[in-house]
């Protein structure tokens, strides 16, 4: 498998948090397993999140338009639909987006971008971006592109992990390849404007460890929330110097060094040892580890994309729920 470094810097002026290497999109998002739709936990997020658009963007006496960047499989779109909007899905992997495409939720094959947005300037009441604004190495760029197709009132909603709860709980797995940035409120809003658009509220959601769901707009289309800026003041205390980030640091090596020892002790006893569940973050933590099939038989997934695959970098096989049984 090709391998690249991984590793999180800060920048020292506007305390955005991102890779420090860039691995090429296409080689991460052209073909992709990991689907939305078989998680119960996803299905219920992102139908409360369509009935929460619907409340608040796609009122239009017309059909509302809302594109979803990063569609995947289109379960979000699937939930617009069902509310009346006019739907659109922009996602590079082909498997995905000809699938999404044959259920009815149409999808370009592509990477989001102002070629695309040329196509559909001014005429969009909503687009979302949910857990794919931090996987685009040019993040005010992806912005410029949204701003262009927004009607006057239409909004832009991200969802994205929150770097301060990631320092907080210590989730490291959050860092991989696929995600270039590590936003704060603080530079989720500065990143937003300086693509053009200006945050009017930011809640949290539970998904992914934590995440942020930022809503934003045109400068001066919707009364900003009064409790963003106390809430970025209050990131500066945590964000403002190293102390959180040689804390994850430090944790980081404590459960790399307490599981490999946990493994070790296990296979002294001949004991055998499973994994269970096969995302990204199981890629990073095993990698991390350095196991290998010798110390996990194999990992159970319910995704079928990814049975009779491995986990990357550990030749480690991926088996169905079904195998661990018999």
């Amino acid at each position: 498998e090709p391998r690249a470094p991984l590793a999180v810097a800060r920048c020292a002026s506007c305390g955005h948090a991102q890779l420090t290497c860039d691995v090429a999109p296409g080689t991460l998002f052209s073909t992709y397993y990991y689907t939305p739709s078989q998680s119960k936990t996803f299905r219920e997020h992102f139908e409360t999140l369509a009935e929460t658009l619907a409340l608040d963007c796609l009122y239009d006496k017309t059909r509302p338009v809302a594109v979803d960047i990063g569609s995947n499989d289109g379960l979000l779109l699937s939930y617009l639909r069902q509310r009346g909007a006019a739907v659109l899905g922009v996602d590079p992997a082909l498997n995905l987006a000809v699938s999404a495409s044959l259920d009815g939720i149409p999808t370009l094959p592509m990477f989001w971008g102002p070629s695309i947005a040329a196509e559909l300037a001014g005429c969009v009441s909503v687009v979302t971006a949910t857990n794919v604004f931090a996987h685009n190495p040019d993040p005010v760029g992806f912005t410029q592109a949204v701003a262009m197709t927004l009607k006057p009132d239409g909004v832009f909603v991200v969802e994205c992990p929150s770097l301060v709860t990631m320092l907080a709980d210590g989730t490291f797995d959050l860092v991989y390849h696929e995600h270039y940035s590590y936003f704060s409120a603080t530079t989720l809003v500065d990143t937003l404007r300086r693509g053009g658009l200006e945050v009017f509220r930011i809640n949290d959601v539970a998904v992914h460890g934590g995440s942020l769901r930022t809503f934003a707009g045109l400068p001066g289309a919707r009364p900003v929330g009064s409790g963003i800026e106390s809430r970025l003041d209050a990131e500066a205390t945590v964000l403002d110097t190293n102390a959180a980030f040689d804390s994850l640091a430090r944790r980081a090596l404590r459960v790399r060094d307490d599981l490999v020892g946990l493994i070790a002790d296990y296979r002294r006893r001949d004991v055998r040892v499973i994994g269970y569940g096969a995302p990204a973050k199981a890629t990073v933590l095993i990698n991390y580890c350095g196991l290998s099939k010798n110390d996990i038989a194999y990992v159970v997934d319910d995704n079928s994309r990814k049975q009779g695959r491995c986990i990357p970098g550990s030749r480690i096989p991926i088996c169905s729920s079904s195998h661990m049984a018999a």
